[in-house]
């Protein structure tokens, strides 16, 4: 899509979101760098649970414009591990790299904008706590899945890699097949769309975690020769 047309669709979203949430205090999330995520191969999308704290959006600062603001070379503000993860992961996956063949995304700026080049949603779009309750998360889902779901399908991403999310949607989406039944991490294939069944990217323990979602998404784009 050509990047003029996909900011103006993103902005005409995120108002019908405004208004969709009444006012709410709400964290409008999505695409972080429109230039780095528009020409990214594979496209890469992040479902999480909610974000938390004063930074990630109330009203005037959005969670994506939040990430945005990420510096090269400073730590991340909060929920550092997270991010290392996600910025990892992306990273490997664009690159075909294993975890521990990356280098440093505090030294070497190429790795750090690999965390930009993604969209991140949350299910629940209101902020919330450091700690989330599953039961709050999926009745959020349920309250609002028409206008998250035109959300997805607007992002329009290859791989989907969900952060403990998936058990709140996988029940709406169609033709769910398995993808690859080899690896503890679990995979589907839905409409040409790859979906990761992952933990939430806060592990102490990174390199599993992030090899088998680099894996299993270099399994796919190979099969789609994106």
């Amino acid at each position: 899509m050509q990047l003029k047309l996909l900011k103006e669709k993103i902005e005409t979203f995120n108002q019908k979101m405004k208004a969709h949430y009444n006012n709410e205090k709400l964290a409008i999330d999505g695409i972080i760098n429109f230039e780095l995520f528009n020409n990214s191969k594979p496209k890469i999308l992040w479902i999480l649970k909610e974000g938390y704290g004063e930074g990630c959006g109330i009203l005037d600062k959005s969670y994506s414009h939040y990430i945005s603001e990420f510096s090269f070379g400073q730590p991340f503000p909060s929920s550092s591990n997270m991010w290392n993860i996600i910025t990892y992961t992306n990273y490997g996956i664009f690159k075909n790299l294993k975890y521990e063949d990356i280098g440093d995304l505090r030294e070497e700026e190429k790795i750090f904008v690999a965390l930009k080049a993604c969209a991140i949603i949350n299910l629940k779009k209101i902020l919330g706590e450091s700690t989330s309750n599953d039961k709050v998360i999926k009745r959020h889902y349920e309250q609002h899945k028409d206008i998250i779901n035109e959300q997805i399908a607007l992002i329009d991403p290859d791989i989907v890699i969900c952060g403990k999310t998936f058990e709140h949607f996988k029940g709406d989406l169609q033709n769910l097949n398995n993808f690859d039944e080899d690896i503890n991490t679990k995979s589907y294939l839905c409409r040409n769309r790859l979906f990761i069944e992952a933990l939430h990217p806060s592990r102490k323990s990174p390199k599993a975690y992030c090899d088998e979602i680099i894996g299993l998404s270099t399994e796919f784009i190979s099969r789609k020769s994106l």
